[in-house]
């Protein structure tokens, strides 16, 4: 169940094949209980799980082997409850408050809306305006770390923190959808065209086509899906060839994807108001303490993890001490992490994710401009 403003809408599933005179009805396999219900099969064994678990909210089913044996329509649907992922909810309250903010901070904004009801937010950038990170983190790697820290280990530390920022912020859209601030979101292709340097959302066609060139290329390179991208030292690279290939192929430059949201503008310019400037660095102060403090402690529980494996591999095996070996990327299923490494994420942290300094200096130019006035 989500909430669209003020009414609740279920999803529902086509019932027009179940004939309560008929029942009990019995399908032989998953694919024949989809083929009744008017609904795909689904591979992914969780989401399977999820659709069969809806489908339970309006039947009783019962499973024998293979079979589904559909013996009772529900009167009164279940109420499906909405799953909360625990460890991002201390980010949802302060987020879903930033993001309708910047949502009226953008509204006349051209660059921002495809239509009248479809708002787009680049990912990066709205990392930095919730708080989870600083300016610098938009920007290419900077040189005060350089010194300090190896290719692979930047690489490795920013694919860390952005992987837990987008997962906070799905969180924090899921809890906008169910509180009924936007209708739906999703995940869109967005081209740059070679010639007029255009920015635009990608065609179906073109989507499909940047997918096709995309999987013949991790099959090129013997890996197995995107996810596993983050294995090899190679993300930037792969992303740079795929824009090649796109391009030979079309008068497309480069392509990357952007967050859109289906939003009733009228309803949120007459439901919420800007935040004074005060209280929005207040709350991204907030997100970004509460965030600094996870990522430690994230990977004070990798450390000690790893020890305990490495300890437990010594222990059980005679392994030669030659063998073992300190490397700073996770390419192996196995290896000790450097002394220095967790002074080195820390340092890391510090420079691309802190942003209590740029929230001081943006605290002195609010109190100088309300001098002015």
């Amino acid at each position: 169940i989500y909430k669209k403003h003020d009414k609740l809408i279920m999803k529902t599933i086509d019932l027009t094949n179940v004939k309560t005179d008929k029942l009990p009805i019995s399908c032989k396999n998953y694919p024949a209980i989809c083929n009744l219900l008017n609904e795909k099969p689904i591979t992914n064994n969780n989401k399977k799980k999820s659709q069969v678990d809806r489908w339970s909210r309006y039947l009783v089913i019962i499973r024998e082997g293979h079979k589904y044996h559909i013996t009772q329509v529900r009167e009164n649907p279940v109420e499906q409850t909405q799953k909360v992922n625990k460890r991002n909810s201390k980010y949802q309250d302060d987020g879903s408050i930033l993001i309708m903010d910047y949502i009226l901070d953008n509204i006349d904004s051209s660059d921002c809306w495809v239509d009248n009801n479809l708002f787009v937010i680049n990912e990066n950038y709205i990392f930095q305006y919730l708080g989870f990170c600083n300016s610098s983190f938009l920007m290419s790697i900077s040189s005060r770390s350089d010194q300090r820290l190896s290719v692979k280990q930047r690489e490795r530390f920013r694919d860390l923190c952005k992987k837990s920022m987008k997962s906070n912020l799905k969180s924090i859209l899921n809890k906008l959808k169910k509180d009924g601030c936007i209708i739906d979101f999703n995940q869109k292709y967005f081209v740059r065209e070679t010639k007029s340097g255009l920015r635009r959302i990608a065609t179906e066609e073109e989507s499909l086509q940047i997918e096709k060139h995309k999987q013949e290329l991790l099959n090129k390179l013997d890996i197995k899906s995107e996810a596993d991208l983050k294995k090899h030292a190679i993300r930037s690279d792969f992303y740079r060839e795929l824009n090649k290939i796109i391009g030979a192929n079309s008068t497309i430059e480069s392509c990357y994807k952007n967050f859109i949201l289906e939003v009733d503008k009228y309803f949120i310019l007459q439901k919420y108001d800007l935040l004074d400037d005060y209280k929005r660095l207040y709350l991204r102060a907030q997100i970004n303490k509460n965030f600094l403090t996870s990522q430690k402690t994230s990977m004070l529980k990798k450390i000690d993890k790893n020890r305990k494996t490495i300890a437990s591999i010594n222990e059980n095996s005679k392994i030669n001490r030659k063998t073992r070996f300190y490397i700073d990327f996770n390419e192996l299923d196995n290896y000790v992490y450097p002394k220095d490494y967790f002074e080195n994420w820390c340092y890391w942290l510090e420079n691309f994710i802190d942003n209590s300094d740029e929230i001081e200096d943006e605290k002195v130019s609010i109190d100088e401009e309300r001098q002015l006035c």
